[in-house]
């Protein structure tokens, strides 16, 4: 039950899919714990300095392992990743920074920081103040865009739906833990047959066809046997749980399967899927 919870929430994402190319319409930024040019995670602190210095530039910024805002786990297309790329040659440290879409898409790239520092994490410092200059005459504001503006209506919306749905479950939980009086007429005839229990059933489990994911950026392209594709997978901030493309649905998995849970007609649908990643 509180799987179909978190998938509530989840499903509004869907509605996030589309590109956007104004950095003002992105939220935060998500640092990674370590870059890829470093041979370990924070290495000279430039993952640490990297995080000071968009914040400086008026960014809401987050590390890779930090808990994220409630609107970032459902809408991961808010946020921009960070990535620093390392183009030093044998004299000069030279770095500047991408910062990528949740498709994997670069937003914007910085004019290159250069150090001719021998020391390399003196170098490597210098350069990435120098290329955060480029956030300078920047002038960074979010403003969200009139797609980002439905959704987070919907998404509040939604929010006071779960806290509604949460109090059913909780109301029905109560009722089952709670002992019924019976005369000893009604407990005699139900002595072989026992009481009817009130569940809560949204969703069943319908066992299907298999499929195969083929990796791409950012996500997966799911195909039958015969390679038709049935629909692409965007990856999310949480671990196994997929943004499907296009659809109002999210991909899953639970218990060792994949789920493919939709909203149709107002009500969630939900088939296991035997993909092969």
């Amino acid at each position: 039950m509180k799987k179909i919870v978190i998938l509530t929430v989840l499903i509004l994402a869907v509605y996030s899919g589309y590109a956007q190319n104004n950095i003002n319409n992105y939220k935060y930024v998500i640092v990674p714990n370590s870059f890829e040019f470093l041979s370990s995670p924070n290495e000279y602190r430039l993952n640490e300095l990297s995080k000071f210095l968009f914040e400086k530039y008026n960014f809401t910024t987050f590390m890779e392992n930090d808990a994220f805002p409630d609107e970032v786990l459902a809408n991961g297309c808010l946020a921009l990743r960070a990535h620093v790329v390392d183009d030093s040659g044998m004299l000069n440290t030279k770095l500047n920074i991408e910062l990528k879409n949740c498709k994997g898409e670069i937003v914007y790239s910085t004019t290159q920081g250069t150090s001719r520092e021998k020391e390399l994490g003196v170098a490597y410092n210098k350069a990435l103040r120098a290329t955060f200059m480029s956030f300078e005459s920047l002038n960074y504001s979010y403003k969200p865009d009139a797609n980002q503006i439905k959704l987070q209506t919907e998404t509040a919306i939604a929010q006071e739906q779960i806290v509604s749905l949460k109090k059913e479950i909780e109301t029905l939980k109560g009722e089952k833990n709670t002992p019924v009086k019976m005369s000893k007429e009604v407990n005699n005839t139900l002595t072989e047959e026992k009481a009817p229990v009130p569940l809560v059933k949204l969703t069943k489990a319908v066992e299907i066809s298999e499929f195969y994911a083929q990796e791409i950026p950012n996500g997966y392209r799911v195909v039958d046997s015969t390679k038709k594709v049935l629909f692409t997978l965007w990856r999310s901030n949480l671990k196994d749980v997929f943004i499907v493309k296009d659809k109002n649905a999210i991909v899953y998995k639970e218990n060792g399967s994949y789920i493919y849970s939709s909203v149709e007609n107002g009500e969630t649908v939900s088939k296991a899927m035997a993909i092969q990643f």
